[in-house]
Order: C-alpha cells, then structure tokens, then sequence
C-alpha cells in the first residue's frame, strides 16, 4: 500500500502507510528476536500511525464540513 501510494496521494497517505510499514517490520523483528525493547519501540511507532491517521481524518471531515481549510492536510 505504501508504494501505491507514492505516485498518487496526499502526503498524509504516505506519512500513514510509511509509519504502518515501519510499525509491522519493527513488530517482526521484535517478536523474531524475542525482544521486549524492539517490541515497545514497534509499539511507539504503532501509536504514531494512529495518531497521523487520525488527524487526517478528522481534517478530511471538518475541511469537508466546513467548506474550507480550517485543518491543513
């Protein structure tokens, strides 16, 4: 999904897809080495995605919404 979204998409996609990516290979490599640390770090990645997908979201509602840019994207 990450690489489809580089010739097409706002740079918030990217940004969403690009931390996912990072957040499951560090997951991976976490749960390969069993190592809590790598895991936790995965984790903070995980919660970053979220973060930035949420954030888009509410901007692509309330700039929907209210007709303008109040929200930059």
């Amino acid at each position: 999904m990450f690489i489809g979204t580089l010739k097409h998409g706002h740079i918030t996609l990217k940004l969403i897809f690009f931390t996912l990516t990072i957040t499951l290979l560090i997951l991976a490599i976490g749960a390969f080495t069993k190592s809590g640390v790598v895991t936790k770090i995965g984790g903070g990645f995980g919660l970053l995605c979220g973060g930035i997908a949420f954030y888009t979201a509410v901007a692509e509602v309330i700039d929907g919404e209210q007709g303008y840019t109040f929200m930059p994207i």
